[in-house]
């Protein structure tokens, strides 16, 4: 009669497997977490899209000096900022666009939302950029967002 057959994982086997997991997961779960860090940026700058279209129009009818308040833009915030889901909006001065300060979720980077001309000034678009004064961690990678070079 021969001798029953081992059945099972040997220690190796087992230590190998779970080396190759851990080293999966330390490459996965900070991508991860850009990628849920980029999602909530992304869900900000879409809450601001009403803003957006207020501070466009107020501009086009009105002289910039009119349009520095929320009531102007006919939007009601929370004390001076507008809340977002994941973080708050203030206006910048001169009606030039806002400043969306993200929160614990979205690391606290600083995002500039601004009105800018062309270079003929008969144009204008958004212009989207991450603020250097952002905390560690706020980068493209992690919102989506292009950091601001130097200059205005």
């Amino acid at each position: 009669m021969s001798p029953p057959q081992a059945r099972g994982f040997t220690l190796i086997e087992l230590l190998l497997v779970l080396a190759m997991v851990a080293t999966l997961a330390a490459v996965a779960l900070p991508r991860y977490q850009n990628y849920l860090q980029r999602a909530r940026w992304s869900a900000n700058l879409q809450a601001m899209s009403a803003a957006q279209t207020a501070l466009a129009t107020c501009l086009q009818e009105n002289a910039p000096n009119a349009c520095g308040t929320w009531a102007a833009l006919g939007l009601t915030p929370q004390g001076d900022a507008l809340a977002l889901l994941h973080g708050r909006a203030t206006l910048l001065p001169q009606a030039s666009g806002f400043e969306l300060t993200g929160n614990a979720q979205t690391r606290g980077c600083v995002v500039d939302l601004r009105l800018v001309s062309d270079d003929t000034g008969l144009m204008q678009r958004w212009q989207t950029r991450l603020q250097p004064s952002s905390p560690a961690g706020c980068n493209r990678d992690s919102t989506g967002v292009t950091p601001a070079t130097a200059g205005p």
